[in-house]
C-alpha cells in the first residue's frame, strides 16, 4: 500500500470540477470503432450468404388454383352485396305472408308508418301496475318507502273515504 499524500493544512482539499476530456474522447472513439467493426462483420456475413439461397421454383401444388370446399360463403363481394341489398329492399317494400294460417302478413314499411300515424300506437293496457311501480320507485328514492302506501290500482277499491269496519256495539 502506498503512503497517502497529505496536503498541507494551508491548502483546502477539493474535488476536481472538470471531467477529463481526454478520457471521454478516447471512450467515444473506442465506441465508434466498435460499431464500425460490428457493421463490417454483419455486412460481410450478408454478402457471403446472399447468393447461397436462391428462391426455389413454385411446386405444382402451389401453381394450381384450388377452391375451398363448400359452402362458398362469399364468391363476389360486389355481387353479393347487391343481391343482399335487393333482398332487403324487397322485404321492406313488398307484401308477403308471414303466417297465412294465423292471418299475419308483411306490408311495405311506408304503408305501416301511414297506418300507425292514422290509427295511433296501440299501447298494452296499464291495469294500474305501471303507475304503482313508478310510485314505489319514487318513494324508494326519497327514502320513505315504509311511510307511504302505494296508490290503489284503477278498478280497485273505491276512491274517497275508506270504510272502516265497525263493531255492532259502537254508535
Amino acid at each position: 500500500m502506498s503512503p497517502r499524500r497529505k496536503t498541507p493544512p494551508s491548502q483546502p482539499r477539493v474535488e476536481p470540477n472538470d471531467v477529463a476530456v481526454r478520457g471521454v474522447a478516447l471512450g467515444m472513439v473506442g465506441l465508434f470503432m466498435l460499431v464500425l467493426v460490428s457493421a463490417a462483420i454483419v455486412g460481410g456475413m450478408l454478402f457471403l450468404i446472399r447468393g447461397e439461397n436462391p428462391q426455389p421454383h413454385p411446386s405444382a401444388l402451389e401453381t394450381r388454383d384450388i377452391k375451398p370446399p363448400a359452402p362458398q360463403l362469399e364468391t363476389s363481394a360486389t355481387g353479393d352485396r347487391a343481391r343482399i341489398e335487393g333482398a332487403a329492399k324487397a322485404r321492406l317494400h313488398g307484401y308477403a305472408w308471414v303466417d297465412q294460417n294465423a292471418g299475419i302478413a308483411r306490408i311495405p314499411i311506408e304503408e305501416a308508418m301511414r297506418r300507425t300515424v292514422a290509427m295511433g300506437w296501440n299501447d298494452p293496457p296499464d291495469n294500474g301496475l305501471r303507475g304503482e311501480a313508478l310510485q314505489i320507485e319514487e318513494t324508494r328514492k326519497k327514502g320513505t318507502a315504509e311511510s307511504t302506501p302505494p296508490a290503489p290500482a284503477p278498478g280497485g277499491p273505491a276512491s274517497g273515504a275508506a270504510a272502516e269496519p265497525q263493531s255492532e256495539g259502537t254508535p
